[in-house]
């Protein structure tokens, strides 16, 4: 018990104040709301730049570890359009509004996200010489990689969803 009250005493306060904000705007997606289009790429933005952040500074930069980022990006954009093509939007293009359904999935996925990537993080602190390891490298690039891509995929979906969408009265 002394270990996690250390692990968490230890941590950096910019990583709670990314977090509360990230809790924050996961509980905002929970509930239908209109915003501007290019809030909804807020989130891909960071989760995308904290994976290229891990895989040229965090960990030794190595092709394997960028095509398993690249690889798993990939596959996350495909789940991120599977989850959000179904979903029904309203838009207003001259205000660059997009009205969407409030959805727990962001939440679930950016709490996903923050407790692997504080793990990968915790356990590097405690044994640094793991970072050379493909088994930590490859689950870094992976995690990085898949969950990024979903955020980046629902992005373009929605986007490409309020192109095309019924307009906002």
């Amino acid at each position: 018990m002394d270990t996690y009250i250390e692990m968490l005493a230890g941590t950096p306060t910019w990583v709670w104040v990314l977090l509360v904000f990230l809790v924050i705007r996961g509980i905002k997606a929970s509930r239908t709301g209109v915003v501007q289009l290019w809030r909804l790429a807020i989130i891909p933005g960071i989760f995308t730049a904290m994976g290229l952040y891990s895989l040229f500074v965090t960990v030794a930069f190595s092709y394997f570890s960028f095509f398993t980022w690249l690889f798993t990006t990939v596959v996350g954009i495909l789940l991120g359009y599977a989850i959000t093509r179904q979903v029904k939007v309203r838009s207003d293009p001259d205000r660059g509004l997009i009205e969407i359904p409030g959805s727990w999935l962001t939440l679930v996925l950016i709490l996903c996200i923050f407790v692997s990537k504080y793990a990968l993080a915790y356990q590097m602190e405690i044994d640094p010489e793991i970072v050379g390891n493909e088994g930590y490298i490859f689950v870094d690039a992976a995690v990085s990689g898949i969950l990024a891509g979903l955020f980046v995929g629902r992005f373009f979906t929605y986007w490409d969803k309020y192109r095309k969408a019924p307009r906002i009265s």
